[in-house]
């Protein structure tokens, strides 16, 4: 993902007031990895995602870890509340 849709992902999630998803792939790991951040984090966790990932989203001190894809989320709303579909358990079939 490029650097300048990230940021716009970030600006869209600021403005809204939304948490934000960022998918990356990991060493070592077969499927990539989501981290989510609060939408009052957004602001501080942007300048760490500009300093520490190149235009291509790639990370400078490693070139394996790669910003996949990115979106705006509601997680913590639903995380606080402990509500949702995140938080039903599975039925026994």
């Amino acid at each position: 993902m490029k650097k300048e849709n990230l940021i716009s992902i970030f600006d869209t999630a600021i403005l809204m007031k939304d948490d934000i998803a960022v998918e990356i792939t990991v060493p070592g790991q077969e499927t990539t990895e989501v981290i989510i951040t609060r939408a009052e984090n957004l602001e501080n966790k942007l300048e760490f995602y500009k300093k520490a990932y190149d235009e291509n989203g790639i990370h400078c001190m490693n070139k394996d870890v790669k910003i996949v894809d990115a979106w705006c989320v509601n997680f913590f709303e639903m995380y606080d509340n402990k509500n949702g579909a995140l938080f039903t358990s599975k039925k026994e079939v």
